[in-house]
């Protein structure tokens, strides 16, 4: 493994002093320590992926906040279109039907 690149040590240097913020703010917006922790890591991965589109001179942390934010509204957007069953004929349904298409 190699030594990391001026990116990643860049984005280490403004970013990561922010986790324990971000982490409490996804605690509050999820409910759910598990849940939230999975919006951490996600939120931190886009960033990652997005660093480019970072703006310097601008505040980082707003920008991770906003991130997790509209991840968060992601996430929330696809669990409420999911509808849970208890019908195990559908649940049947459902997976042959994933099944036929893998």
């Amino acid at each position: 493994m190699g030594l990391p690149s001026a990116r990643d040590r860049e984005f280490a240097e403004r970013c990561m002093i922010y986790l324990p913020a971000v982490a409490r703010y996804a605690r509050s917006l999820m409910r759910d320590e598990s849940d939230a922790d999975d919006l951490v890591q996600d939120t931190f991965m886009l960033a990652y992926q997005h660093w480019e589109q970072f703006t310097p001179g601008t505040e980082c942390r707003a920008w991770l906040f906003t991130i997790c934010r509209r991840r968060f509204l992601r996430v929330r957007e696809r669990d409420d279109r999911q509808v849970a069953t208890e019908d195990a004929t559908l649940e049947s349904l459902a997976a042959a039907r994933v099944h036929d298409r893998a």
